[in-house]
């Protein structure tokens, strides 16, 4: 226990050549924070999702980069894609000078996050009909989109 105070307290960077000290939270870039997370984690697993979700009966709560849809009646968990309040949704812009297959890739990439997080067909066209009025309201043409 001692080892791990010292590894969580003993955190200092430097900002504009100034150090500072990292008060709380895990320092990202050691090489024990995986472990150090999954443990974290394993504390709430071990409580199960009575604790969390407790006196509701059906729950939306957004987790990393999911919404998740507890349905206690149907005793499964649906999950789809979280956008925060103030995402910018900063894409490569279509009139810049990065090679096509560069963008197409990131339209790819996108495509395949969504499908990913998305456990309803539903979910997955709702928020790939939003990324495209996206991409289209910001110069990207629709055929091309369509065509990838």
């Amino acid at each position: 226990m001692l080892l791990l105070h010292s590894v969580l307290q003993g955190s200092y960077f430097t900002f504009l050549n100034l150090p500072y000290e990292q008060r709380t939270g895990l320092t990202m870039g050691i090489p024990c924070s995986p472990e150090i997370a999954n443990l974290y984690a394993a504390l709430y697993e071990q409580e199960g999702p009575t604790k969390a979700f407790r006196e509701r009966k059906d729950v939306l709560r957004p987790f990393l980069d999911l919404d998740l849809i507890v349905l206690s009646n149907e005793s499964r968990v649906d999950y789809k894609l979280f956008q925060k309040p103030l995402n910018h949704y900063m894409r490569i812009p279509w009139d810049s000078f990065h090679p096509l297959a560069v963008k197409k890739a990131g339209y790819i990439r996108e495509l395949t996050q969504i499908a990913t997080c998305s456990s309803k067909r539903d979910y997955y066209d709702a928020a790939i009909l939003e990324y495209v009025e996206i991409l289209v309201a910001r110069g990207c043409p629709p055929q091309g989109l369509h065509s990838w």
